[in-house]
């Protein structure tokens, strides 16, 4: 494996897909891998993923390398008619809370990988007419030792 990056999205995200389940805390909340193509009032999806590996042992290079991952995860609010700027944003930041929680009581959801929280963000809107839009995007820091053979 050269990159544990997108199997740490593929578990975020199956995680977060159960949470948007009846009853669960995410419940009504449409989330997918990618951007899907009709999102919905209220949207989680994934976007890209980055990544930097350093050497973890004196060994030639590449033996072993430690790789810190950033998993882009985006929210989504839209309402229609348009309301205050404010309102969209507060209902991402819920959302965004219920992420964090998840972050803190899952924190080996990737796979037994370390899930360390959320590394960044930033938030932004647009407005219309007909609607209003807010979307905070958080970048997820995994952190995973790789192998030629696989992960450690």
């Amino acid at each position: 494996m050269t990159t544990y990056a997108y199997s740490a999205k593929t578990a975020l995200f199956d995680r977060l897909q159960q949470l948007s389940a009846t009853g669960q805390p995410l419940d009504g909340i449409t989330v997918a891998y990618a951007y899907p193509g009709i999102p919905g009032n209220e949207c989680i999806y994934g976007g890209g993923v980055r990544f930097e590996q350093r050497d973890a042992v004196a060994e030639a290079p590449g033996i072993m390398v430690s790789e810190e991952c950033l998993v882009t995860v985006y929210i989504r609010v839209m309402t229609a008619p348009p309301v205050d700027v404010s309102e969209t944003d507060a209902r991402a930041a819920e959302i965004g809370a219920e992420i964090g929680a998840l972050l803190r009581t899952e924190p080996q959801l990737a796979g037994g990988n370390a899930l360390l929280g959320i590394a960044r963000g930033q938030g932004d809107y647009t407005q219309t007419d007909d609607e209003t839009i807010s979307i905070l995007a958080y970048q997820i820091r995994v952190l995973t030792n790789l192998a030629y053979a696989g992960s450690l």
